[in-house]
């Protein structure tokens, strides 16, 4: 099954391993140093100079690519690795949300992988345990640059904001303009106002959705048990170009657990504009 070639296409390359390096912070700037190889450039980020008076900060996990390498999504697809982030050891830290910016679809010699060219930033929401306190961030990340071959990176950074007034950083504006890349719900996005998925055969669902514009090439991801496998058989617009039906043929992992009644992610995807929801099987 292609699921079982994606395991093999991700292990190969995971020979390669980057060293565990911890980056010191600008505090006139509130980000951390750049930890530099030949692939990229990754640092973390905040929007902000102090939490006075806040509940919630807006970091930024900040990565350049050097010419033909790419990261990856949360889903990255048939190949890659996905980013994995971890937040052991970090102060007055009460949860973490990561947003996901829309990927771009890579599709090379027969497989399709989501992620980035150039420059992508994750905002980061973290919620204070205790509000207007300073914060001490500490992230110990993994992810995957990927050319021809895929290296993981590991990599440990500090953020460290103090209980200062809330003033914008020099980083606010760039974690704002990838905030407006990341997907809007179903219902408040124009390219999808409605979708539905109906389970047709044993391995077979249907996808109708409904649009305020008119879709140009749009492109569905699904996302449900690891492993799970969807791919699109047939795709139909409708003649004013705001209705699309999609055939997608499943290959699961747990193959006793039923299509119709599952939950499952989806991700809309049509040039520059995206929106994304968890849809049940009908």
């Amino acid at each position: 099954m292609k699921y079982i070639l994606k395991l093999l296409t991700i292990f190969i390359p995971m020979v390669i391993f980057s060293p565990f390096v911890q980056a010191a912070q600008n505090v006139a700037d509130y980000a951390t140093s750049w930890q530099e190889s030949e692939m990229s450039r990754a640092r973390l980020v905040s929007s902000v100079n102090g939490t006075r008076g806040l509940r919630e900060v807006v970091l930024g996990f900040h990565i350049q690519m050097s010419q033909g390498w790419k990261t990856y999504w949360r889903s990255p697809g048939d190949s890659g690795i996905a980013p994995v982030l971890k937040w052991e050891g970090s102060e007055n830290l009460k949860s973490v949300e990561i947003l996901w910016p829309q990927p771009e679809v890579f599709d090379l010699y027969g497989f399709s992988t989501r992620g980035y060219k150039k420059e992508i930033v994750f905002p980061l929401r973290i919620k204070l345990a205790n509000p207007g306190k300073k914060i001490q961030v500490k992230l110990d990340i993994t992810y995957g640059v990927c050319a021809e071959i895929c290296i993981p990176l590991r990599q440990n950074f500090t953020l460290e904001l103090p209980a200062d007034d809330a003033t914008a950083s020099t980083s606010a504006a760039l974690i704002e303009a990838f905030k407006e890349r990341v997907p809007q719900p179903f219902g408040k996005a124009s390219i999808v106002t409605q979708l539905s998925l109906t389970q047709i055969s044993e391995n077979t669902l249907r996808a109708n959705l409904n649009s305020d514009v008119v879709f140009q090439k749009p492109v569905l991801i699904f996302e449900s048990d690891d492993g799970d496998y969807f791919d699109i058989a047939e795709v139909k617009i409708s003649p004013n170009g705001k209705q699309a039906e999609f055939f997608i043929k499943a290959d699961l992992v747990k193959r006793s657990k039923k299509l119709k009644g599952r939950t499952i992610t989806v991700t809309v995807i049509d040039r520059d504009r995206s929106a994304a929801g968890n849809v049940k099987v009908q």
